[in-house]
């Protein structure tokens, strides 16, 4: 990286500089943000920890929804995120891939069926 004159740092504040994120972040009352797992990873650097610590400067509150959840209560309010929610869970309804087409060549014998196991 020295060769290429470039500094290391976290991707999340690059992007937040370049979106101007904390100057939008005024007059904000609350923040979400999502994650798919929010876990040990997520306190080095992803999105979430990140847009969390700009929020936390500047006082506003901080909800994150994520798929799964591997982090204690303690570990995100530590983090900054007050509450947490689970993602919404998709529909169980098989659609196929492209619909508007009709199914692709390898679904075409399963189409308009739903998965085998699935009641709903």
């Amino acid at each position: 990286m020295a060769f290429l004159g470039v500094q290391p740092g976290a991707g999340i504040e690059i992007l937040m500089d370049l979106l101007g994120f904390r100057q939008e972040l005024a007059g904000a009352r609350l923040v979400i943000t999502g994650e798919g797992s929010l876990d040990a990873q997520s306190l080095h650097g992803k999105a979430p920890v990140g847009v969390t610590g700009a929020a936390g400067t500047q006082g506003v509150p901080v909800v994150a929804v994520a798929g799964r959840t591997q982090l204690s209560v303690e570990q995100l309010r530590g983090a900054g995120i007050q509450a947490r929610r689970p993602a919404p869970l998709r529909s169980r309804r098989w659609i196929p891939a492209r619909a508007a087409d009709g199914p692709s060549r390898p679904g075409r014998r399963s189409a308009g069926r739903r998965p085998a196991g699935r009641d709903r």
